[in-house]
């Protein structure tokens, strides 16, 4: 098993604490380990590897007040289980929101409200731009998320969730992002981890056939529009551990999070047209293609970086954070330009 997986495998195990696949999950969450002992027993598994808040959340939700008028730049850490609030592009400190169980993968829809899948909470937040209290809050039942993706053409959210109580994982689709979802599943994919829609609100989803232990491998699949069954694709690349999924505009991008690499794929073909390395990303289990930059949280290295996309090479800036996971930008709603330049004070 891919050591780099180490996080990967937390999330799941978390998830599914009893299944037979988490016995070898390991006893911390740095990398580079040469061996991976077994737990004593599944019964050990979220006590002794759950990351634990760093302190208790003593500081409630907080935005600075000018930070409604500025595009923002929200990240997820799994130190201190809270969402990070930057300006953006500037990166400067705006705010913090707190209170979840497990916050993971984030997206946003084209009205600023931004979604938080809380893993643990089997539910999904939702916040306006800017805001310090949920607006909304998706009951996701019996499942454990792990991303998100909107759809600008239906409004629909699409939830991935890496686990479905117990057993597998399966897609959560709430219609106009709102009141109970459609759940679909696709018996190959049976760990599903990211996901994006296309330009015709084609769902592309990554993860894995099983629990890395079990010999699972990466998978593939799209969900068409209008459709209840997956197809599974096959890559003409190797990819190591799933990162992100992402339509770019012109290419669905799918990332690996071992390499740091991420594929621009003509999406149902399977066929890999181009690629862009983030030089210096470490664990970047997640991306967020906003116009000619990408974001990417590396995990290990606790930092997220900005690169030129498509062009990749080295990050032309960092922000430190603590074990950051996901990351999404809440555009301002109704901002004028001069707002829009204007720095945090």
């Amino acid at each position: 098993m891919i050591l780099r997986f180490n996080r990967y495998v937390l999330s799941i195990c978390v998830a599914a604490a009893m299944l037979a696949g988490c016995g070898a999950l390991p006893l911390s969450l740095s990398k580079g380990q040469d061996d991976i002992q077994p737990l004593p027993g599944p019964a050990f598994v979220r006590e002794l590897s759950l990351p634990r808040k760093v302190q208790p959340d003593l500081v409630r939700s907080w935005i600075a007040p000018k930070a409604k008028q500025l595009d923002l730049l929200y990240v997820a850490s799994q130190m201190t289980w809270d969402v990070d609030v930057y300006s953006y592009p500037q990166g400067k400190r705006a705010g913090k929101l707190t209170g979840f169980d497990f916050p993971n993968g984030l997206c946003s829809d084209t009205d600023g409200d931004v979604f938080i899948p809380d893993l643990l909470a089997s539910d999904i937040v939702e916040y306006a731009h800017g805001g310090t209290s949920p607006i909304a809050t998706l009951a996701d039942t019996g499942q454990n998320p792990e991303a998100c993706a909107f759809d600008s053409a239906t409004g629909n959210l699409a939830v991935v969730n890496i686990t479905s109580g117990l057993g597998p994982g399966s897609i959560s689709v709430y219609t106009n992002a709102s009141g109970n979802p459609k759940v679909y599943s696709d018996p190959i994919l049976q760990l599903p981890y990211s996901g994006g829609y296309d330009d015709r609100s084609n769902l592309f989803v990554d993860g894995l056939t099983e629990f890395p232990s079990e010999g699972g491998v990466f998978q593939f699949a799209e969900l068409p529009k209008g459709h209840s069954s997956f197809k599974n694709i096959m890559l003409d690349k190797t990819i190591h551990a799933p990162g992100g999924v992402q339509w770019d505009g012109k290419y669905m991008a799918i990332g690996d999070a071992e390499t740091g690499v991420i594929y621009r794929t003509n999406g149902a073909g399977g066929k890999v047209e181009a690629s862009t390395t983030l030089t210096g990303s470490d664990g970047d289990f997640q991306f967020l293609i906003q116009g000619a930059t990408i974001l990417a949280p590396s995990f290990y290295s606790s930092k997220v970086g900005f690169w030129n996309y498509p062009a990749g090479g080295s990050a032309t800036k960092t922000l430190t954070i603590g074990s950051p996971y996901g990351v999404t930008v809440s555009m301002a709603p109704s901002k004028s330009l001069a707002l829009g330049k204007e720095q945090l004070r």
